[in-house]
């Protein structure tokens, strides 16, 4: 297992790229802001850029000092796929865990 760290910015921020075959096994959002925050997570094939065709979570609140996590569905990626967000005050921090396959 593998983790890849990075806060997210107010515009599109690429958080992880896969660099092989890997799988996503759990992804992390803690906003360490004292304001809530709300975030857009995209699954972003490579070659692609990130849009509402691939957006999985769109505008998901975060209220401050709060965590979200996504551990229900393991998620493949291909050679340049990539996992991006944005969020609207740039104080939530994510933390993705995978393994390459």
């Amino acid at each position: 297992m593998s983790l890849a760290q990075k806060t997210i910015g107010t515009s599109n921020t690429t958080l992880f790229t896969s660099i092989g075959e890997t799988a996503c096994t759990t992804i992390h959002l803690c906003n360490h802001g004292v304001s809530d925050d709300a975030f857009n997570l995209y699954f972003v094939k490579s070659g692609s850029v990130a849009s509402t065709a691939n957006v999985v979570y769109i505008e998901v609140p975060l209220t401050a000092k709060n965590t979200y996590v996504i551990d229900q569905e393991k998620v493949l990626f291909g050679p340049g796929d990539a996992i991006v967000a944005k969020c609207n005050t740039g104080t939530i921090a994510c933390t993705i865990s995978y393994t390459e396959i």
